[in-house]
């Protein structure tokens, strides 16, 4: 009776260990930031690009994996986030087939995507709440400046 009461303790151990260890404790080192603006959103990308450059040259896939925030309800927001970060990543010169987008599951907070380099989690960029990656509007195209005016007729 006493072996069965120490193997069943010993199970119970053991299975308390392994699930303390399936859960998501914030690293010393994790790199999760909070997209302010889209300036400091392309920085930060411009660093997952280089990065993932070198990696590329070694064989490795750059991995994104978009994951929809508590109370985002949009099915096309993922895609929208995948798309603006591939379109950013093969305008850095990383081929189009070293990029691999994926949705994940729904995280608690704010929306994000991750990025993975060779496997490894290299960063994770929190998107502001029902809204995309912002990319493209640091670099607007010269029409946005003098859009053409629509006149309007004057009625007497």
């Amino acid at each position: 009776m006493s072996n069965l009461l120490a193997a069943v303790t010993v199970l119970l151990i053991v299975q308390a260990c392994g699930s303390a260890a399936q859960e998501k404790q914030p690293a010393a080192d994790d790199k999760t930031f909070l997209q302010v603006s889209c300036e400091e959103s392309e920085a930060l990308l411009d660093g997952v690009a280089n990065e993932a450059r070198s990696g590329v040259a070694k064989g490795d896939v750059l991995i994104a994996i978009a994951r929809l925030g508590g109370r985002e309800t949009s099915a096309k927001l993922n895609q929208e986030r995948l798309s603006a970060v591939k379109k950013f990543f093969i305008g850095r010169d990383i081929p189009a087939q070293n990029i691999v987008g994926a949705e994940g599951e729904r995280v608690g907070g704010l929306g994000q995507v991750e990025f993975y380099i060779g496997g490894r989690l290299y960063m994770r960029l929190q998107a502001r709440r029902h809204k995309s990656i912002c990319i493209e509007c640091c670099n607007p195209a010269p029409e946005d400046f003098y859009p053409r005016r629509k006149r309007s007729r004057r009625r007497n």
